[in-house]
């Protein structure tokens, strides 16, 4: 992952790792391999980068493992994060967006404008999370 940006303090950001759920709307099938995603906070602001090594798109509720660093580069980006990390301590349910950056499985620039056009909208739901 890149450096934060300058003036901010410490190094990585935050390391993550957990399984997102979402809904494929269609009847197509597709094995895409590890795919980068960029993960956006309801007011579009960039939170971090994610990794999911194994991407299997299938009709219905599809699941992966994902894992990343939070990295707000932005004071924008810095309270949207705060946002997100206050509603998810409370137990309410954040709604967030990934969206496709490349594939990190095959050396092909038409899988990565595959995977750069995937848009995934999801919640991140703290467990034990009253009435989801």
């Amino acid at each position: 992952f890149p450096p934060p940006p300058s003036g901010s303090k410490g190094g990585g950001g935050v390391n993550f790792s957990g399984s997102v759920s979402f809904w494929n709307p269609t009847n197509i099938s597709a094995t895409l391999g590890g795919a980068l995603f960029s993960v956006r906070a309801e007011t579009g602001e960039e939170l971090g980068t994610v990794l999911a090594p194994d991407v299997t798109l299938s009709p219905g509720i599809n699941r992966m493992a994902v894992s990343g660093a939070l990295l707000p580069r932005s004071a924008l980006a810095l309270a949207a994060l705060e946002g997100v990390a206050s509603s998810f301590a409370r137990g309410e349910p954040v709604a967030l967006s990934a969206r496709g950056v490349g594939s990190a499985s095959w050396p092909s620039s038409w899988v990565d404008t595959l995977v750069a056009s995937l848009s995934l909208q999801t919640d991140l739901t703290p467990p034990g999370a009253v009435g989801v």
